[in-house]
């Protein structure tokens, strides 16, 4: 029978495991081949694989819609679409798993239709856009959204060369109040401007792209690359109004890191181009200045000049910081966390114009503890002046004292239209250097040799897969770990795979099958509708250390057992004795235990076997049927207990000594799904009303009992035996299984 307990409860183990979709997010599925005009007005979709647009066809997606891709999952349009979303609820595209990023859009072929974005969020796609070489729509516009996230090593928006031949009229491309931040590839522009080419780039904000290599100001290090070719009738672009600042070139040398700031890089016989009137920074840094001379002195380009630049942002383009306070000091891009000497106590951010922070905003702090990335909430406050265009972050939080290995990540906040400000990474740089690591939007840290970070180019093979499958542009490189804060937290918990580990309270609830050992034989796990019997809790857990808990709880359930081999119950569950008893017994309880997990969290993925003891105190009441009705079994004293001369009626209440085994799996990075099977060692032999006592004399039991009169004996003495009701004097057990949700509790 043990043996049988265990092999349905390995069954069950197995099954939470595999069944991941019974707590997936529902997604309707992205339609696979549309070949008619098609709206998308509302609902989560998956798309796994190619979703086709037909020629001639329109794909709209409307305000509402949210579409995560699954890996090198990509939309081929050969017609056209019109993505159109709204102020404070944009359109969102993103990766189901980061770590397997889905591409994105493709453009491809000649259409009379044209390419509209506007009011789109797109995060972790290796490459949102490419429209292919050779194409040719009415326009494409790209305005009022977010291109966040995207790890690819080469361009994250492409566009290519039109198609000459069949180019009639101008086509116009708008690339307008958007905000492209936190990537590690270029906007890739082939052919800015033409004879039918009229390029616009205007009151977009270009900060915080981080590129690795030697190549400063290349195609793919710079975030603004494109060919400028002039003609007599050439269309001059338009560059204005533009935040290009803060944008890094990174090489990680054997003993150093060095840092060089890249932002526009134009290519081509064209004899100038004017930038005036964009913010490039911080005059004092000359960006724009180093920029002319680099790419002057590496490439055939235009002249860059300016008349005048903007000395601040504009306050009309999208939310974004355009200075940084560390401890009063401005921020040192290299700044190494190891090295500081001093605690670090505040952080400030001036604005463009009023931004606010979401509920889920982080300002966390990530360390590298016994070669695990680990991320704690840093304690602090958030002071706004009265414009909310000025941010004071007051840290208090000694964790980064202590672990000195890590660094800030600042994210999760808005401007009023909802765009998203660009994510602040302070002594990500030194920490990549430090650890000699590449990190990605994953789960973990891929150790590599040093020299290969700018000396060899290799493909990196995720764990499972081949190299045929990987595109050739997915190349080795250092990016960040990222983390969600928009309204897709709701949908898709988190992207953050690293855990919060210590100093914080967990809770929720339980729901499972009562277990019982007994007088009446040893119960099985109750796969039955007759055999289950309830047991539901709610549960507590307070986290000391990284493997240490502190569990507290509550449960109630029932246990039963029959002798009678008619039923269903009593097949599984009974002795087979002719005595005809049979109970069930209601069961309170309240325990705390001690937890340690087996093994630390490596990543959100883990499964987690953990085991627990403690203590408990619990109430329990048996009762038994008599024609279809439940009668208390201890005032009636079944084995005499309340005949003169007897021992009393049994003790109730009680102690135990709970002891549970579990396999914990996170359901995002504050949700977790445990299994568990809990055993309870206790000290009574009458959770079940039987025990060693003799059947007493019926006569003195009516007399006893006189409200129930023959209903006493019956429940005591169904089958007429003699002598004792049991012949063990072992004590009883109960116990349960079943699955806990539990939600942390930390900022």
């Amino acid at each position: 029978m043990k043996r049988k307990i265990l092999y349905i409860f390995l069954i069950a183990a197995v099954n939470l495991i595999t069944a991941r979709t019974v707590f997936s997010q529902k997604y309707l599925i992205f339609p696979e081949n549309i070949t008619s005009n098609t709206v998308l007005d509302s609902g989560n979709y998956l798309l796994n694989g190619i979703s086709t647009v037909k020629s001639g066809k329109i794909l709209m997606i409307k305000d509402g819609v949210n579409v995560f891709f699954g890996r090198n999952a990509q939309i081929i349009v050969n017609g056209g679409v019109i993505f159109e979303g709204k102020k404070n609820k944009l359109i969102n595209f993103t990766s189901i798993n980061p770590d397997f990023p889905g591409k994105g859009i493709v453009v491809s072929g000649a259409d009379l239709s044209s390419i509209n974005f506007n009011y789109c969020s797109f995060k972790f796609l290796s490459k949102p856009l490419h429209v292919q070489k050779n194409w040719l729509r009415e326009s494409v516009s790209i305005k009022n959204s977010i291109f966040k996230f995207s790890e690819l090593y080469g361009a994250n928006v492409e566009i290519n060369e039109v198609d000459n031949i069949l180019i009639s009229k101008p086509v116009k491309i708008s690339i307008e109040n958007n905000t492209f931040s936190n990537n590690s590839g270029s906007i890739l522009i082939s052919e800015i401007a033409s004879d039918f080419i009229q390029t616009s780039i205007k009151n977009n904000v270009i900060i915080r792209n981080e590129y690795i290599g030697r190549d400063r100001n290349g195609m793919f290090t710079s975030p603004l690359f494109f060919n400028y070719n002039q003609s007599n009738n050439t269309r001059i672009p338009v560059l204005e109004n533009n935040s290009i600042f803060d944008n890094f070139s990174n090489q990680f040398l054997e003993d150093s890191v060095s840092v060089d700031f890249t932002n526009i890089c134009v290519v081509g016989n064209a004899e100038k181009l004017d930038v005036s009137d964009n913010y490039f920074g911080n005059p004092e840094n000359k960006e724009i200045e180093n920029t002319f001379d680099f790419v002057s002195a590496n490439f055939m380009a235009p002249t860059l000049y300016f008349n005048q630049l903007n000395e601040t942002p504009n306050q009309s383009i999208n939310g974004h910081f355009y200075k940084i306070l560390l401890n009063d000091q401005e921020l040192d891009e290299l700044i190494n966390i190891k090295e500081l000497k001093s605690k670090i106590s505040n952080i400030e951010l001036d604005f463009n114009r009023p931004v606010k922070n979401s509920d889920n905003y982080d300002v966390q702090y990530f360390y590298i503890y016994k070669d695990t990335l680990v991320n704690k909430e840093l304690k602090h406050k958030l002071v706004w002046n009265e414009e909310n265009n000025k941010l004071k972050i007051e840290i208090n939080d000694n964790i980064i004292s202590r672990e000195k290995n890590g660094y800030i990540y600042i994210d999760g906040f808005f401007d009023e239209n909802g765009m998203e400000v660009p994510a602040l990474f302070i002594g990500k740089k030194q920490f990549l250097k430090n650890n000699e690591i590449e990190m990605v939007i994953t789960n973990f840290l891929r150790k590599i040799p040093r020299k290969d970070l700018f000396t060899k180019r290799f493909k990196t093979v995720p764990k499972g897969s081949s190299e045929n499958n990987l595109p050739d542009d997915k190349l080795s490189k250092l990016i960040y770990h990222y983390t969600a804060a928009d309204s897709l937290k709701d949908l898709n918990d988190t992207v953050n795979h690293t855990l919060k580990t210590s100093k914080f309270w967990e809770a929720g609830l339980f729901f499972g099958n009562g277990l019982y050992w007994g007088d009446l034989f040893t119960t099985t796990v109750g796969l039955t509708y007759e055999n289950f019997k309830p047991a539901i809790g709610i549960r507590l857990k307070y986290h000391l250390t990284e493997r240490f808990q502190l569990n507290f709880g509550a449960n109630y359930l029932e246990v039963s057992g029959t002798d009678d081999r008619t039923k269903t119950l009593g097949k599984e569950r009974g002795t087979g004795y002719s005595r005809g008893l049979s109970f069930k017994t209601k069961i309170f309880d309240l325990y705390a235990q001690a937890e340690m997990d087996l093994i630390k969290y490596k990543s959100i993925k883990s499964y987690i076997p953990s085991i627990a003891i403690g203590a408990n105190v619990y109430n329990f009441t048996p009762y038994g049927q008599y024609n279809g009705r439940w009668y208390k079994l201890r005032p009636i004293g079944t084995e005499g207990q309340t005949l003169p001369g007897g021992k009393g009626t049994y003790a109730n209440w009680m102690v135990g000594i709970p002891f549970t085994v579990s396999v914990k799996k996170h359901m995002g990075i504050r949700n977790v799904i445990s299994l568990s099977y809990t055993y309870n060692k206790i000290f009574t032999d009458y959770l079940d009303d039987v025990s060693t006592g003799n059947y007493p004399d019926a006569e003195a039991l009516k007399k006893a009992n006189q409200s129930l009169g023959d209903i006493a004996v019956k429940l005591s003495n169904p089958n007429d035996h003699n002598g004792q009701r049991s012949t063990s004097g072992d004590y009883d057990g109960y116990g349960y299984w079943g699955l806990t949700w539990t939600h942390k509790f930390f900022r």
